[in-house]
């Protein structure tokens, strides 16, 4: 697997977060920092039962393995997402998301079953009664860690069974060909584009396509790579706009809105802010976007200066 540079600075900003925070970092699968206790990855070191229970009733041993990661999606999206449940503001935040309609619920790692061939997790979904569904699959260092096509995306067992596509002949096309070029460097570099039509193929066995809204909640790290998948995912998109109603945000962006709000609490936001957003140091990184601004500027009116100091010494003036 082909690690990244973008995985890597989050790695480097996560571990200087950490120590900042005197926490024990440990050193796992590849490399990278694990909490050593679960409680010190968390803005709120007990989460509410409700959340531990829809995390045990999930896959992928979050709690008990995955979560301490200091990259960990699934982390990521409890220190947002948890503070709007203990605080009984589900539908503030669906809001903030893009739902245009009160949400009462909000779950944790949502199973939708495909008929009788897998049952896909989401992150999220906000319900309510006589709404349709508010879906959610959020991304953290994951889209940066591999640039090459996964192997074994098991969507022959779904392409093989024809009534699953009914009015998804757009997602159906891009399984086929995502499964011909299976093993290989295809477009899809960075976005888990297998995945995604899995949980369109789940919310659509439950709901059919116009009966949900799919966002796709990721993290801009204003890098190259970064910019690959967002080209990707106006990619995604535009394959699938005729047929479900997805949606993109990047986590900066509803950062941005939280702190326009008037009535949150301080210490959820300095958290955010401080542990995943520093100023953007991201950006502050050679090769990005704001790195290079910087450059030109301090070139720009570093020229600007010489040429005034210059002309200053050829003027006449004091001891002249």
């Amino acid at each position: 697997m082909n690690i990244g540079n973008t995985f890597q600075m989050i790695i480097e900003q996560q571990e200087t977060w950490a120590r900042g925070k005197a926490f024990t970092v440990e050193k796992a699968g590849q490399g990278s920092g694990y909490a050593h206790f679960l409680a010190d990855n968390l803005l709120y070191p007990t989460i509410s039962v409700k959340t531990v229970d829809e995390y045990m009733a999930g896959q992928g041993s979050e709690l008990e393995k995955h979560m301490r990661a200091l990259y960990s999606s699934s982390a990521l999206v409890v220190n947002f997402f948890e503070y709007w449940r203990q605080t009984q503001r589900i539908s503030d935040v669906a809001k903030l998301c893009g739902a245009s309609v009160d949400f009462t619920e909000m779950e944790f790692e949502k199973k939708y079953k495909i008929a009788n061939l897998g049952t896909p997790n989401l992150d999220i979904v906000f319900s309510g009664k006589q709404t349709k569904p508010f879906a959610i699959e959020a991304k953290f260092s994951e889209p940066y860690r591999t640039t090459t096509q996964r192997n074994e995306t098991n969507l022959d067992k779904y392409l093989n069974k024809e009534s699953l596509w009914e009015g998804l002949h757009g997602c159906q096309e891009m399984a086929g060909e995502i499964l011909a070029q299976e093993g290989e460097k295809t477009k899809w570099e960075h976005l888990d584009a297998p995945q995604l039509i899995k949980h369109i193929l789940g919310l659509t066995y439950k709901y059919e396509p116009n009966g949900f809204t799919l966002l796709y909640l990721w993290f801009d790290c204003d890098t190259e790579e970064a910019k690959k998948l967002s080209r990707e995912i106006l990619t995604f998109r535009d394959c699938v706009k005729n047929e479900i109603d997805f949606r993109s945000m990047n986590y900066q962006e509803l950062f941005s809105k939280i702190e326009g709000l008037s009535n949150v609490d301080q210490e959820y936001t300095s958290y955010l802010g401080e542990r995943y957003f520093p100023e953007r140091q991201y950006a502050l990184r050679p090769g990005t976007k704001r790195f290079e601004e910087l450059v030109a500027a301090e070139e720009k009116y570093g020229a600007l200066a010489g040429k005034l100091l210059g002309g200053t010494q050829n003027r006449p003036g004091k001891g002249t």
